[in-house]
């Protein structure tokens, strides 16, 4: 990932969620309604964010873990995956001490659309029979714009090729499109180098209101947007709801009501 590439991906950025640039396109009637939809939309694209950046980091941890490792070799693994996937140079430092890894990290980037990351984060490992059982935390973690706090435990496994977790995650927070957010449930993520996805279900709560988050054929691949064919529903007590929220490939997401409203927004992609 070049220095040219991280700019423009901040660029992008910084014009979609800029004060004020969070800017919904409404192709339906506009009002009251549209205004809580669009809080509606930003708090789920906030969460789903949170989301994709825990798996992202988990990723990174765990690449080339085995269950055949001791839970302190998996935790030393995690460490040196850091400096080999996480860039400028420099910017993160891993200490492993037994069978967990503090991080530091400094406006560091990653895999899978993960950037401008800065705060701590520990991870902490066992062996299980089910495969490498990792819980991560954080507090106070700046991601993608955010300001996100962690808190998950998750399994790692392996099947040929492909690399999963599945993960029970509390996420809370500020999102990078300014909701207050709070995101509880399970998912699972699932990788192979050169791409990350999720699905499941998870309550999101923001404004006052919680609703289920289904999430299915979430794709975001390194230097990519959200692949075309990822969808988002929001049902249960949503304005409109239920809400989908669907890619086409580029970054803007498009959203629809059961009420006949619609829109696009623009997500954080294209590193």
């Amino acid at each position: 990932m070049t220095t040219t590439m991280k700019t423009m991906g901040k660029s992008r950025l910084r014009a979609h969620l800029s004060a004020g640039g969070f800017v919904f396109l409404l192709g339906a009637v506009a009002g009251c309604g549209a205004s809580s939809e669009n809080d509606n939309v930003s708090a789920a694209l906030d969460s789903l964010e949170s989301a994709n950046s825990e798996g992202t980091l988990l990723a990174v941890a765990l690449d080339g873990a085995t269950s055949a490792m001791s839970a302190d070799e998996v935790a030393q693994n995690a460490a040196a995956n850091a400096g080999r996937y996480l860039v400028p140079a420099g910017c993160v430092s891993a200490q492993a001490t037994g069978a967990s890894v503090a991080y530091t990290l400094n406006r560091c980037s990653g895999p899978y659309g993960l950037f401008d990351l800065t705060g701590r984060v520990t991870a902490s490992f066992s062996i299980q029979t089910s495969g490498v059982q990792v819980s991560l935390a954080s507090t106070g973690l700046r991601i993608n714009g955010a300001m996100v706090d962690f808190q998950s435990t998750a399994v790692y496994s392996t099947s040929g090729s492909g690399r999963s977790l599945s993960l029970n995650s509390t996420s809370t927070g500020a999102g990078a499109r300014g909701s207050q957010f709070r995101r509880v449930g399970d998912y699972t993520a699932s990788w192979d180098g050169s791409c990350l996805d999720l699905d499941g279900v998870w309550t999101t709560s923001a404004f006052g209101r919680t609703w289920s988050t289904t999430v299915a054929n979430y794709r975001h691949c390194t230097g990519r947007c959200p692949e075309v064919g990822g969808t988002i529903t929001l049902s249960g007590d949503i304005l409109g709801g239920p809400i989908t929220l669907s890619y086409d490939g580029d970054s803007t997401a498009r959203w629809a009501t059961a009420n006949g409203r619609s829109g696009v927004t623009p997500v954080a992609c294209g590193l």
